[in-house]
């Protein structure tokens, strides 16, 4: 279509454009011939097209302003029995017969491990396609003394769960990290600071633990945002605020952390496996670049970071502070220092065709 509409001398704009950098980079010289503008949906995407000579925009990725909106929502019947869950935790092996076929035994055998660890745990599969549904279903039908259940309401899951294991598809770009301030004076403090996000990835959501209870944030624009937070913050009343700084950052602003208290935040991001010809691609980890924290009564306290990857894939250790835990967990403690110069906490062998699962904490 786009040759037919650049052939007859109609401006051609391609809208999600093709993911050259992950497979078949060879169309590059026939997509530069027939399309005027690219709109690139990852942060990356620009620059790469850029490279090779074909004008794009980067315009942001629609699956963020679904989970913004998602997020948005007052909490469904579903969320609200997830959050009486003492370890409630997602499983999305893909929608695909082949991907549930191939992905959810190799889930299945993951959640009875996780079982013995913890539980406890109760899982919950949620399914759109009454098809996929039913394969899922069928299969665990084999499998009744697994605590799974088929749901219908992914987004009510993926708000309320703790942890997901996720496969293939656009679930792969949901990646959260769990932040705790703790302020250690006698007066209310404002934490802000820059966060830079792995590459390929966009923040996509914002939560704030409120008297115990944790609260979504909702998105809007930045003048309105920024307002909305200055009116909070001299009302005092626990507001945080999460805006776009460029390619990959984000500021991040809350107040008051208490006096002697802490103050709980999750942030989401949207992220995605990029592998290289050799079949291998990089895990990377959210860091701050910059902030007022990080410094203890009696000297500078070293930020440090939990990472906890698991994978099914031939999984690797990218730094040496790092330790395989098993065959398919990377696990450890980070130094801020250590993570800002190399942000790529694992490597995973993601296999032909490209469905990688995995489970970042």
């Amino acid at each position: 279509m786009a040759s037919l509409a650049h052939g007859h001398g109609f401006p051609v704009v391609d809208f999600i454009c093709p993911q050259l950098w992950a497979w078949a980079p060879w169309r590059a010289r026939r997509f530069a011939k027939v399309v005027d503008l690219g709109l690139t949906i990852l942060p990356f995407e620009q620059d790469y097209f850029g490279r090779l000579g074909i004008e794009a925009r980067f315009i942001g990725h629609p699956t963020a302003e679904q989970v913004a909106r998602e997020r948005a929502a007052p909490p469904s019947p579903l969320a609200r029995e997830i959050a009486t869950c003492e370890c409630p935790i997602a499983l999305l092996p893909g929608s695909r017969g082949q991907e549930i076929r191939t992905i959810l035994p190799l889930q299945a055998k993951i959640v009875r491990g996780l079982l013995e660890h913890f539980p406890r745990a109760r899982f919950f599969l949620p399914q759109t396609k009454e098809r996929a549904a039913g394969l899922c279903r069928e299969f665990l039908a084999q499998h009744r003394d697994l605590p799974i259940t088929v749901v219908d309401d992914v987004p009510s899951v993926l708000r309320s769960v703790r942890f997901a294991l996720v496969a293939s598809g656009t679930a792969t770009f949901e990646v959260a990290w769990d932040l705790e301030f703790a302020n250690p004076t006698g007066f209310p403090e404002e934490a802000t600071g820059t966060i830079l996000l792995p590459a390929g990835a966009v923040a996509s959501g914002l939560t704030l633990w409120v008297d115990g209870q944790p609260r979504d944030a909702v998105f809007s624009t930045r003048e309105a945002t920024s307002d909305a937070y200055r009116t909070i913050v001299r009302q005092q009343r626990d507001p945080a605020l999460l805006v776009t700084s460029g390619i990959r950052r984000v500021n991040l602003s809350c107040f008051p952390v208490p006096p002697n208290g802490t103050m709980r935040l999750r942030i989401a991001c949207i992220a995605t496996l990029a592998p290289r010809p050799d079949g291998v691609a990089d895990i990377g980890a959210p860091c701050f670049e910059g902030g007022n924290f990080g410094v203890a009564p009696h000297g500078v306290a070293p930020l440090r970071h939990a990472v906890d990857v698991v994978g099914l894939h031939g999984i690797s250790a990218a730094h040496e502070v790092l330790r395989v835990a098993a065959p398919d967990r990377v696990s450890g403690t980070m130094t801020q220092a250590e993570l800002a110069s190399s942000p790529v906490v694992a490597t995973v062998v993601v296999p032909e065709p490209s469905r990688e699962t995995t489970m970042v904490r």
